[in-house]
């Protein structure tokens, strides 16, 4: 994301750009309103919230190039739908059994910061080959890719929850 803001048109220094994240801290107000909707029981509708969330943000983010506005919406909506989206996910992993959480989490973390690397990588490369609109449609689809896996694993969940319900 400093990609855009420390080029054409914006010419932000590591300063400025330092200073635009404080965008980011609204991730900082999903955290605990995630976990008061997941103590709820709205666990599905977090996780569908905060794809949309995910999946949305590209749009405004698609035209970052042309609205510092634009791009400050995007940041927000993705941050926001990332943060709430990691602490459903935390949530999922403590309520497995005690014995396995550890293990279970640390397979979890790795794989999330090892998706954001594989994933910064791609960005990288797409940025330097093909500009920022790659970028996006790149973002884009992988957030929709995440939806997909989520939906998934979420009606896999519910039909072994039926599975062990039944006589």
């Amino acid at each position: 994301m400093t990609f855009i803001l420390a080029n054409e048109p914006y010419h932000f220094n590591d300063f400025q750009i330092g200073l635009f994240g404080i965008v980011g801290l609204a991730g900082v107000f999903a955290t605990p309103w995630a976990g008061k909707k997941i103590a709820a029981g709205l666990e599905n509708k977090i996780a569908l919230i905060c794809m949309g969330l995910l999946i949305s943000a590209w749009i405004p983010l698609f035209f970052a190039q042309q609205s510092l506005v634009a791009y400050a919406v995007g940041v927000i909506m993705a941050y926001f739908g990332l943060s709430a989206f990691h602490v459903l996910n935390q949530n999922l992993v403590y309520r497995i059994s005690a014995e396995a959480r550890s293990r279970i989490n640390s397979i979890y973390m790795t794989l999330y910061f090892g998706g954001a690397a594989l994933g910064s990588f791609i960005a990288v490369y797409a940025w330097k080959h093909w500009g920022w609109e790659a970028c996006a449609a790149l973002g884009l689809a992988m957030a929709m890719l995440s939806f997909v896996i989520d939906r998934l694993d979420f009606y896999e969940m519910n039909k072994l929850a039926k599975q062990e319900k039944a006589p």
